[in-house]
């Protein structure tokens, strides 16, 4: 009997491997691509029927505002007006750039601070400027300098009253502050002062009208403290002008009315 020959040979073998193998690695491909389609179908589902109804849901319309602020001189319904129409938005479209350059447009107001709160809150905190003195006659200004203008100073009469060029109220407060804190402890009060066009300072302590022109300012305001304790103290009732302008000396008008 024969013996039985193996009709395969090695190289069909592993030909025949090879086809298998193949075929399972173009199945996984298929599943892996199949899979891809689904999930990117899923998502678009997502995107067209879900997404805008959950932006609905977070995008929520404003129902509450809070403002935070000490309203002295602000009044609370006039800032409710003001930012009535700007609040009818939805939380993520709400355009607090307008809402804060609408709030720094009033005269009062000094700084602005806006914070959302998710899902239907506005909380507004509001500063108000501190006015110090007047400026001119239809003004104010704050201890930094900053001059506003508001709807009436009829109430703000016993306020000092400051003059000068506007693009130097900075350095007229800075002197008006310094003058008061070297006199303030002698009882004296500025009730105005004045930066002339040629630079010349003056100023008033009640009806008193003192001159200390443009240089060696401080100089002569010591002059007037030493002048003030040496002979003028006692008879200060009497004292009409004070002039300052003079290299070691200054000049007394008296009021004899």
């Amino acid at each position: 009997m024969g013996s039985f020959k193996n009709s395969y040979s090695h190289k069909q073998v592993t030909s025949a491997l090879a086809k298998v193998k193949k075929r399972k690695k173009f199945f996984s491909y298929s599943v892996i691509q199949w899979l891809q389609v689904s999930m990117a179908l899923l998502s678009l589902i997502v995107v067209v029927i879900i997404w805008p109804k959950l932006w609905l849901w977070l995008d929520q319309p404003i129902t509450q505002v809070n403002v935070h602020a000490p309203f002295i001189h602000l009044n609370q319904r006039q800032v409710e007006l003001l930012l009535e129409d700007k609040l009818k938005g939805r939380f993520f479209q709400l355009n607090l750039v307008t809402i804060r350059k609408l709030l720094y447009g009033q005269p009062w107001v000094k700084e602005v601070t806006l914070k959302k709160e998710w899902p239907s809150k506005l909380v507004i905190f509001l500063e108000e400027k501190e006015p110090v003195a007047r400026w001119g006659d239809q003004q104010l200004i704050s201890a930094d300098g900053d001059i506003f203008t508001p709807e009436s100073v009829v109430e703000f009469q016993q306020l000092p009253m400051l003059r000068g060029s506007k693009r130097q109220a900075q350095e007229v407060m800075q002197q008006y502050l310094s003058i008061s804190q070297l006199l303030r402890p002698m009882g004296l009060v500025v009730t105005g002062l004045n930066l002339g066009i040629t630079g010349e300072w003056s100023f008033k302590l009640g009806s008193v009208q003192i001159n200390i022109g443009r240089n060696q300012r401080m100089e002569r305001l010591q002059r007037l403290v030493r002048l003030y304790h040496a002979r003028l103290e006692s008879r200060w009732a009497f004292v009409k002008r004070i002039d300052l302008r003079y290299p070691n000396g200054a000049s007394v008008a008296w009021d004899h009315g």
